[in-house]
């Protein structure tokens, strides 16, 4: 065959394959179909005593994807009237609380493949039960709750030799909620040591305060459930009227004498979650925040608490802080009269290429987390409060706003719903 110079396509066509294929593209990118994020449905009823209860399901759901449960209480440690009084009570009832029996809840629940973890916010407290679905399981699990929920044995001998851990960080954490909602104690006892008919009667008032049951997971049969809802609740009784209470608007720093910093706990108030753009944003500043304590030489520990699902909404942290001389040059310094987190809230930056690469790895994971029982359990309790009407809402809308979501728009939400401003802060210094 004959060798040519003359190239396999023309001016002309190339020229032309260079406008068609970005049209196409671009074409194609306009009518492919948007991410479809699952969507469970909603259905609710009343147990005889008046508690809601909200179900959750989806279709692609089974018996395999397990059950989750929410007891919503209207009762958390600002209502305390002995300070760690509901952290302790949790804590005691997750211990050997059945009738003659010294092993621990959970590990009675281990060969059910169900487990029982509590959440305690300021004016709201939740039971977290995981179960496994399968009917050869389920039941026993349900039969057990029966058994243990409404009347626990709360034993002498386990209470004294029980240690209260909570005490320390519960004190620090009531400073700072004094300092941003004005929730100082009123009881003249408040600091007394806990006994054990405080636990007690602690646990009577949680039953007693109920605020929504939420389950989430395939139901085979509808009907034994809200039998078994019945059942546990019939001594139990709903309030769900916990009050708002304004957050101060002033600044405020408490602090101990003492050259070095040990510890720093600070918080601020945040606006009630509503749209799902929100919690987005607060997920993202929260790593952002973490990222820059994290970055910060001085920082040895840090722990971050969102206690959102509430009438009373904050975010609250702690830091433990490294000693003097374990720290470089580098580390950030403050000022004696200073709060020591608020030049670093101050200065968080986002770059924008990394929020992009970020916001897609979020959708995505989303996108999977979307289709589990957890997940769906939590947002029910832990960002809709259990609000049925805000529930169904963040349902409809919550695909669309994280599709749309921008650094443009957590911008905007940080500077409107994440006002850091005035920043509480408690300083421990020896």
């Amino acid at each position: 065959m004959p060798k040519t110079q003359k190239p396999l396509f023309s001016r002309p066509f190339l020229s032309a394959l260079m406008i068609i294929i970005p049209a196409m593209v671009l074409l194609l990118n306009l009518t492919a179909p948007d991410t479809e994020y699952p969507a469970p449905e909603i259905r609710t009823w009343e147990t005889a005593s008046g508690i809601p209860v909200i179900w959750l399901n989806q279709y692609e759901w089974t018996t395999h994807d397990g059950l989750e449960m929410r007891v919503l209480f209207n009762h958390g440690y600002s209502s305390d009237a002995k300070l760690s009084l509901s952290e302790s009570t949790f804590d005691l009832l997750l211990r050997d609380t059945l009738p003659l029996s010294t092993t621990h809840i959970n590990e009675r629940l281990n060969p059910l493949a169900a487990n029982v973890s509590y959440k305690i916010q300021s004016n709201k407290s939740e039971l977290s039960i995981s179960i496994d679905n399968r009917p050869q399981l389920l039941k026993p699990s349900l039969d057990f709750l029966i058994d243990w929920l409404p009347a626990p044995t709360f034993k002498p001998r386990t209470f004294a030799n029980w240690q209260n851990t909570h005490k320390t960080q519960s004190q620090r954490k009531a400073q700072l909620l004094d300092a941003t909602y004005d929730a100082a104690p009123t009881s003249t006892t408040f600091y007394d040591s806990i006994q054990l008919d405080d636990i007690r009667n602690t646990y009577q008032t949680l039953t007693q305060k109920i605020d929504t049951i939420i389950i989430v997971g395939s139901l085979s049969n509808v009907e034994e459930m809200q039998l078994f809802t019945n059942t546990m609740t019939a001594s139990f009784s709903a309030v769900n009227n916990t009050p708002h209470k304004q957050a101060n608007t002033l600044p405020s720093l408490q602090k101990n004498a003492g050259e070095a910093l040990v510890e720093s706990y600070g918080s601020f108030a945040i606006a009630p979650l509503i749209q799902p753009k929100e919690w987005f944003s607060l997920q993202f500043w929260t790593t952002h925040f973490l990222q820059a304590i994290n970055a910060e030489n001085a920082a040895n520990h840090i722990e971050l608490h969102i206690e959102a699902a509430q009438s009373s909404p904050w975010v609250w942290w702690r830091i433990m802080h490294a000693p003097n001389v374990l720290q470089s040059a580098h580390s950030h310094k403050m000022p004696t009269e200073q709060y020591y987190s608020q030049s670093i809230l101050e200065q968080l930056t986002v770059d924008e290429d990394q929020f992009n690469d970020s916001l897609e790895i979020f959708q995505q994971r989303t996108l999977l987390q979307a289709t589990q029982t957890a997940w769906w359990a939590n947002i029910a309790s832990q960002v809709t409060q259990g609000d049925t009407k805000t529930l169904q809402n963040w349902i409809n809308q919550y695909g669309i706003e994280l599709s749309e979501f921008s650094l443009k728009i957590y911008e905007q939400q940080r500077n409107t719903f994440l006002q850091t401003n005035p920043l509480h802060e408690v300083q421990v210094h020896q």
